[in-house]
C-alpha cells in the first residue's frame, strides 16, 4: 500500500479468509466509512509490520468490525488497532493461542465463546482500553499462563468460565475494579 497508505473498505461486507492472513508492510482499514464488517480468519493472522485497524489512524472511527480469529494470533510488530464503539474480536474456535511481541495493541471488547479457550502463549494481551471488555463466557477458558493482561478496561469472567494464571499479579487494572 506504499508509506501512509492504507488499503480500506467502506461497504458492510464479510471477509472470509479461508487460511492465513499475513500483513508485512501494508496497512488495512476496515470499516471506516459507518459501515459493519465482518472479518473471519479460519487460520492465522500474523502481524509482521503494517496494520490492521477498524479506522484510519488519526481519523474518528465511525464504523464497526467483528474480527473472528482462527487458531492463532501472531503481533510481531507493526499496530493492532480497533477503537470502534461496538468492535470486537470473537473467538470462536475451540483454541486460539495469543502471541503479543513488540506490536502496538489497541484491543476492542474481547469475546471467549463458549466452549472456547484464548491461551497467551507471549508475556501479555492487551492492554484493555476504558470503555473495553474482556468476557470469558460460560464454558470458556482464558490461560494465561506467566502473560498479564492490564489496562483500564473490565475483565468479566461469567459463572461457568474458567482462568488459569502462573503470573505473580494474575489480572489486574490501574483501578480498584476487576482485580482478581
Amino acid at each position: 500500500t506504499g508509506k501512509n497508505a492504507y488499503l480500506f473498505t467502506s461497504a458492510e461486507d464479510t471477509i472470509n479468509i479461508g487460511g492465513n492472513l499475513v500483513i508485512n508492510g501494508g496497512n488495512l482499514a476496515l470499516a471506516t466509512a459507518g459501515n459493519n464488517v465482518v472479518m473471519k480468519v479460519n487460520r492465522e493472522f500474523i502481524l509482521k509490520s503494517g496494520g490492521l485497524f477498524d479506522a484510519i489512524p488519526k481519523k474518528i472511527s465511525k464504523g464497526n468490525l467483528e474480527f473472528q480469529t482462527g487458531t492463532k494470533m501472531f503481533l510481531k510488530s507493526g499496530t493492532f488497532s480497533m477503537t470502534g464503539k461496538y468492535s470486537s474480536l470473537v473467538i470462536q474456535n475451540e483454541m486460539l493461542t495469543w502471541f503479543q511481541d513488540t506490536a502496538t495493541v489497541v484491543l476492542p471488547d474481547v469475546v471467549v465463546m463458549p466452549g472456547c479457550t484464548l491461551r497467551i502463549a507471549g508475556k501479555q494481551l492487551g492492554p484493555v482500553s476504558e470503555n473495553k471488555t474482556i468476557l470469558i463466557s460460560p464454558t470458556a477458558m482464558i490461560n494465561c499462563g506467566i502473560a498479564s493482561v492490564t489496562g483500564n478496561g473490565t475483565f468479566r469472567l461469567e459463572e461457568n468460565g474458567s482462568m488459569a494464571t502462573a503470573h505473580t499479579e494474575a489480572i489486574y487494572s490501574d483501578s480498584t475494579a476487576g482485580v482478581v
